[in-house]
């Protein structure tokens, strides 16, 4: 089963929606307490995101606000983040499937190619994202623009592009298993080795494995 919760946090803050669905707790330690509001319903955490609205907590007004854009966040202002609970580990995304998607791509759209909560490419329509937080998206490429040859079938068989592709996925889905945080996000493709990447999600399932044998 996949569960979600929901978090505020800004420049030294962060608080995590409590069961009544009303109050924000500050965060203390990034595991589980038992009073959080925790669902596997996505569109109850896209309900509950509202933006440009004060918020009192713990007495203190903060501002909510759609994802800064900034390096530094401002003070007074929070953020949404939503993080996943998963009582299995995820199959690994499939370079193949990527593959698949980039050539099935329509170049004469606006494509945002997406890496869903399942561990499988996308690509969306720019319309779909939005401010609003989205449960489902781990991480997302930048929303490539109609005619620039970024999908379809001859992008998709250029290894290097697609070799870039999975490694910024693979990246940024390895920190997503590490935290349980979604909507990581990339303008600019990564460099490392891929080789090591894939070795520490092996550990991490390893461990994971290893945790559910000890319960």
């Amino acid at each position: 089963m996949i569960n979600y919760f929901i978090e505020l946090s800004g420049r030294g803050a962060r608080f995590r929606l409590q069961n009544d669905k009303q109050t924000w707790k500050k965060v203390e330690f990034n595991g589980l307490e038992g009073s959080e509001f925790l669902t596997n319903n996505t569109h109850d955490l896209t309900k509950l995101q509202v933006f440009n609205t004060p918020i009192e907590i713990d007495g203190q007004i903060w501002m909510i606000n759609k994802e800064s854009s900034s390096l530094f966040e401002p003070d007074g202002e929070l953020y949404y983040n939503i993080f996943v609970v998963r009582d299995f580990f995820p199959l690994l995304p499939s370079k193949e499937q990527l593959t698949s998607v980039i050539k099935q791509g329509d170049d004469r759209n606006f494509n945002a190619l997406v890496l869903n909560v399942y561990g499988f490419f996308e690509l969306r329509a720019r319309e779909s994202i939005g401010a609003i937080v989205d449960p489902t998206i781990i991480f997302r490429n930048e929303t490539s623009i109609p005619y620039n040859g970024y999908v379809g079938e001859k992008a998709a068989n250029e290894k290097g592009y697609i070799d870039e592709l999975y490694f910024d996925a693979l990246l940024n889905w390895k920190d997503h298993l590490d935290t349980g945080l979604t909507n990581y996000f990339s303008d600019e493709s990564q460099h490392g080795n891929l080789d090591m990447i894939l070795l520490e999600i092996e550990n991490m399932k390893a461990a994971f494995e290893s945790n559910l044998e000890s319960e």
